[in-house]
């Protein structure tokens, strides 16, 4: 597994964004998803839940 993984997953968990830590990241917003969706696969479990609302999408660790 590549450690920056763990890197990225801790940017996205401050922002509280995707969007905005794949900017901060200098990648793209799908590849942090795959990397994302990676994690969650090789711990077995939901990282974080993703609520859309009128104001956004919302963040929360599981």
């Amino acid at each position: 597994m590549d450690t920056s993984y763990y890197h990225n997953f801790i940017t996205l968990v401050q922002t509280g964004n995707m969007t905005q830590a794949a900017e901060i990241l200098h990648i793209t917003q799908p590849a942090l998803s795959k990397q994302l969706k990676y994690l969650e696969a090789e711990f077995g479990a939901q990282l974080i839940n993703i609520k859309r609302g009128q104001r956004g999408s919302n963040l929360q660790l599981t």
